[in-house]
């Protein structure tokens, strides 16, 4: 909770570098990621095309990178692409925890594929919930 209250995006993307090898090139061309997500500028999916594009790009940002809809994707739902974002870094951050004996640099990957997807699932799940009675929803049998 305490890191999630330092209001700087350099300052997670750095905390996750330490959790999940991120190179510091990287470190700034995701912060620029960020930024352009954040602004709705449509050059941020070039931005994430060259982080992804490279040979050497860490799993964690390709990961980061690639859940993050663009507006032209017609298939994502209606979700703030920051909300997928930051729900991207959050997974990422979350769930290398406590965790020891396990390979973060792969977990982490994982937990932004997770966090985003979670983002991305919540608005169908809101939507389907609200197309039948509560009680029919919570129903536990056939």
């Amino acid at each position: 909770m305490e890191d999630a209250n330092i209001h700087r995006i350099r300052y997670h993307l750095l905390r996750l570098g330490a959790i999940a090898p991120l190179s510091e090139q990287e470190v700034d061309e995701l912060g620029e990621f960020v930024r352009l997500v954040f602004l709705g500028d449509g050059a941020a999916a070039d931005v994430g095309a060259k982080i992804a594009g490279r040979a050497d790009a860490s799993p964690l940002a390709v990961a980061i990178v690639s859940v993050v809809p663009s507006g032209a994707d017609s298939e994502s739902p209606a979700v703030d692409p920051k909300e997928v974002l930051t729900s991207a870094i959050a997974g990422a951050y979350l769930c290398t925890g406590d965790l020891s004996g396990v390979d973060r640099s792969l977990v982490a990957p994982l937990g932004a594929i997770a966090g985003a997807s979670a983002a991305l699932f919540q608005p169908i799940v809101t939507r389907s919930m609200g197309a039948v009675p509560l009680e029919d929803y919570l129903r536990m049998q056939d």
